[in-house]
């Protein structure tokens, strides 16, 4: 049993690094989601099950603190903002944000500043 399980990894590792069987997997799987979004019949099951599934687990105490837990702990973290945010600001400056490795290009000082600035806030 341990061997067929190896064997399976190993061929589904194989298969996963075929780049025309990657695409015609997904190209297979995103038809199916289309053909299945159309049923209405099929679309009102998955509703009702991913609707219960939720429900159930808003009402299941332990699963509930772990999420509030979670959600703390990333609202805590104001690093992982203000990184996101100079990313954005970068990207829409059109600027490299600090301590990249850029050679050549110019930086606007003024959109640099109010950017940084706006992060600051």
């Amino acid at each position: 049993q341990e061997i067929a399980l190896e064997i399976t990894q190993k061929a589904f590792v194989a298969a996963l690094s075929n780049e025309a069987f990657v695409k015609d997997l997904m190209t297979s799987v995103v038809n199916a989601i289309v053909m299945a979004s159309q049923d209405e019949q099929l679309t009102k099951s998955i509703l009702g099950v991913v609707t219960q599934a939720v429900s159930e687990a808003l009402a299941d105490e332990a699963f509930t603190s772990e999420l509030r837990g979670a959600v703390k702990d990333t609202l805590k973290d104001g690093e992982i903002y203000q990184a996101g945010a100079r990313g954005m600001l970068s990207a829409a400056f059109g600027r490299q944000p600090k301590g990249a490795n850029v050679t050549g290009g110019k930086r606007d000082s003024i959109k640099v500043e109010q950017s940084e600035a706006i992060v600051k806030k």
